[in-house]
């Protein structure tokens, strides 16, 4: 797909994984809907086939719940017959997304967002488009045991040598540089 600009609405798509776990699909569900870009948001939920008869029916159960969305632009539902696995869901989930609106947003189903969420994601991603060197956006601040901020740090963000998965966003030509062959992947 040729396009001239970068993406192609003023709001990030969000790409949301789910499984068999209606509970937390439906707190992940309720928080994304409690964000102010909400209405202004198309939400793609990719929803993987079960690995087992014995986790089919937490995939019907998500699935019936999935029916019923609202509160988005628009919704667009996924549901994967057989089992592919999270990592080939994401990666092709993502794919498709970014190919079709030049950035995502990626959520799974286990994540309890905040209500300004899309609003930060958003912004950041317009904020760092341009700057190559940065792979992706994330939405978790690791502990200070773990990743110290000085007190005097005078930013609202910060970066981070690695990506994290725990809500995260990234555009299109990012993307496309990751390399999924590698072997430790």
């Amino acid at each position: 797909m040729n396009q001239t600009t970068a993406h192609t609405s003023g709001t990030a798509p969000v790409a949301l994984f789910v499984y068999n776990r209606a509970d937390h699909a439906q707190a992940t569900l309720e928080a994304l809907r409690g964000n102010a870009l909400a209405s202004e948001t198309d939400l793609y939920v990719f929803s993987d086939g079960p690995k087992s008869d014995a986790d089919r029916a937490g995939v019907d159960a998500v699935r019936k719940l999935l029916s019923g969305i609202e509160g988005f632009r628009s919704v667009n539902v996924t549901a994967r017959p057989e089992n592919i696995g999270l990592a080939q869901s994401i990666i092709g989930g993502v794919t498709e997304i970014v190919e079709r609106h030049g950035r995502v947003i990626v959520i799974e189903d286990d994540l309890v967002t905040h209500p300004a969420t899309l609003t930060y994601f958003n912004r950041m991603l317009d904020r760092f488009e341009t700057h190559a060197g940065v792979f992706s956006i994330g939405a978790y601040s690791h502990p200070a045991s773990i990743m110290p901020v000085p007190d005097d740090y005078g930013y609202d963000v910060y970066a981070i040598p690695r990506m994290q998965c725990w809500g995260w966003a990234t555009w299109r030509d990012r993307w496309a540089k990751a390399d999924f062959a590698v072997p430790e992947f």
